[in-house]
């Protein structure tokens, strides 16, 4: 018989740190990890995925009719760029007229991104947190804006998180850098 949530396990190993919040949630819950009972490391999880949710109320992209591109040269992987720059520029263009078929090369960030600099999506947990840049830039759309609600909302039924210590207190968010 195959253990799913093993084989579950295993997968999240390589995806806990692509700071998607919906995945900690997910793996805390089925792990049985509450903000009283998780270690050292599974409380870096939780933190993490605080931060994630206040970084996603904070972002401006989120508010509805906003989907703005977030190009900043800072986030680009220079492989992706290389690799872009190859099949559309380059040699490849050429000899590889075919490579959309294949492969969908793209410009991505060096690093898993934040939900502040994630462009606007359907659901954000569901899209690869690498890609920071829009697809339809007209401004008219909106998403179910379920992203935020799901995972506070899981985290809060199942203890991971805690409630606001005052609900009168503004979120901030600091940057590394700032």
């Amino acid at each position: 018989m195959i253990d799913y949530f093993s084989e579950a396990s295993q997968v999240y190993d390589y995806t806990k740190y692509d700071r998607t919040a919906i995945f900690h949630a997910m793996w805390l819950a089925i792990n049985g990890v509450t903000r009283f009972n998780a270690n050292e490391d599974q409380q870096f999880i939780i933190n993490d995925t605080v931060d994630v949710l206040m970084r996603y109320y904070n972002a401006q992209q989120r508010f509805p009719g906003r989907n703005i591109n977030l190009s900043n040269d800072d986030l680009v992987s220079p492989v992706a760029l290389k690799w872009v720059t190859y099949f559309t520029e380059g040699i490849g263009s050429i000899l590889y007229p075919f490579w959309k078929s294949i492969y969908q090369f793209g410009i991505v960030a060096k690093q898993p991104l934040t939900p502040d600099y994630r462009p606007q999506t359907d659901f954000l947990w569901s899209r690869s947190p690498y890609d920071f840049q829009a697809s339809d830039q007209n401004g008219k759309n909106e998403g179910p804006s379920v992203d935020f609600t799901v995972v506070y909302w899981m985290c809060r039924y199942y203890d991971i998180i805690g409630p606001p210590d005052d609900f009168n207190t503004t979120i901030t968010v600091t940057y590394p850098g700032d």
